[in-house]
């Protein structure tokens, strides 16, 4: 996986920043999530994904955190209730939507300088 993703110095006084866990799951949603649209092959269905959005089961994100789904649900739950994400369920996979990614994502366009 190439590429970067934007944090802005404000993310110190939020409430995640104030749990390294939490913290740390956040951060790796925002790297996970696509930076461009794309169309991705999840469980022999084709899913047209747009900027911002990835799509994971459960068992995945508990794998890779180290937690429980349980746990993991719960904090999906917690990221959409702050209005964080979006999330949309289904029997094979969860597709989470990371709310404002353009805003905080885009790279302004640079004006040239006059030399």
């Amino acid at each position: 996986m190439a590429g970067w993703i934007k944090i802005h110095r404000e993310i110190t006084e939020h409430w995640i920043f104030q749990d390294a866990e939490k913290f740390k799951w956040w951060i790796d949603l925002l790297i996970m999530a696509s930076h461009e649209e794309y169309k991705a092959l999840v469980n022999g269905d084709l899913r047209c994904l747009k900027r911002g959005q990835l799509t994971v089961s459960l068992s995945f994100l508990s794998l890779r955190w180290g937690r429980s789904k349980e746990k993991v649900l719960n904090f999906l739950r917690l990221l959409e209730s702050d209005h964080m994400i979006e999330r949309k369920a289904d029997r094979k996979s969860t597709t989470i939507t990371i709310c404002n990614y353009e805003s905080y994502q885009d790279v302004p366009e640079q004006t040239p300088t006059a030399n």
